[in-house]
């Protein structure tokens, strides 16, 4: 019994078995039309995912997502200042 209840807790832990994680870059170039952008601009993700943002240069950028799934609030990052800072959320 004690075997059976460990496996069950350790199945009930783990992270999605196929869940994946994904590293955009931040990337601030001032005077341009697009100041703030991101790299890659554009993900597919699943459930369980996450998505980690990387700070690409000595620059404050931030996350901010407008439209969410329904029943989530409003995520917004802490604002980056420096290169190599990261922010991950899994969705």
């Amino acid at each position: 019994m004690k075997k059976l209840f460990l496996a069950v807790l350790l199945i009930s832990i783990s992270p999605p078995a196929f869940a994946k994680t994904f590293a955009v870059k931040m990337i601030t170039q001032r005077f341009t039309l697009h100041p703030y952008r991101f790299e890659p601009d554009n993900l597919t993700i699943q459930p369980g995912d996450t998505v980690t943002f990387v700070d690409a240069q000595n620059d404050k950028h931030d996350v901010m997502f407008m439209t969410v799934p329904k029943g989530v609030d409003m995520i917004m990052s802490p604002e980056l200042r420096k290169k190599g800072e990261s922010w991950s959320y899994t969705f």
